[in-house]
């Protein structure tokens, strides 16, 4: 209510990334490259009423150079007037009269909602993202402590395949017994600038179906 002056006593916390909605999750600081991810988080408290949880999420270089996650003070100063690559002009809550510029009423966001995501969206950064939250409540006061966050990288750019593939050689009875090769080191191996590569996959007589390999 407008006479609430008390800030929420109990933030979110233990914020969880997923892949997709229902997908698998994800690590923190671990690399995705799936556009759609959904958070969820577990709920804070007030006194009074909680109006819901503001949200922003940003790339590391939006942030002060000397911006450190483990640092109170920093999470704390994070502000919510701007929701980052959240698109602001669809907050599910209204934001009048608070220092939010998106709120949602729950304990979660799926970004397969395409209204929620700010153009551009995510792209591939060697930097961290941040998905930023704080509790609010009725009277628009927001939690005064540290914000929750949780912390992803982002690589959605392919690598660069092998060049070529050495045939199999000598005698063999089936397919089980061939053995092919490809080059891993100079010019002509694979390459990923960004998350690196983590194997490779094959296909035999076709390229449709499930693939082999890593």
């Amino acid at each position: 209510s407008p006479s609430d002056l008390i800030p929420p006593n109990t933030n979110a916390s233990s914020v969880v990334m997923y892949r997709t909605n229902g997908g698998t999750t994800v690590g923190s600081e671990s690399w995705t490259s799936i556009l759609s991810p959904k958070f969820t988080w577990t709920a804070g408290a007030d006194e009074t009423t909680v109006k819901g949880y503001c949200l922003r999420l940003v790339n590391k270089s939006s942030l002060a150079p000397s911006f450190d996650d483990t640092n109170p003070t920093d999470l704390t100063n994070i502000t919510f007037n701007s929701s980052g690559l959240i698109n602001s002009s669809n907050s599910p809550i209204d934001t009048s009269g608070s220092a939010c510029s998106f709120i949602v009423s729950g304990t979660e966001i799926d970004f397969s909602n395409q209204s929620y995501r700010q153009s551009p969206w995510l792209t591939t950064s060697s930097d961290l993202y941040y998905l930023f939250v704080k509790v609010i409540d009725g009277g628009n006061n927001m939690y005064a402590g540290t914000s929750t966050f949780f912390k992803f990288k982002f690589d959605s750019t392919l690598p660069n395949n092998v060049s070529y593939i050495s045939s199999a050689s000598g005698t063999f009875g089936s397919v089980n017994d061939m053995n092919f090769s490809w080059p891993v080191s100079g010019g002509t191996a694979s390459s990923d600038n960004d998350s690196g590569l983590l194997g490779w996959q094959y296909q035999i007589n076709s390229s449709s179906g499930t693939w082999q390999g890593t």
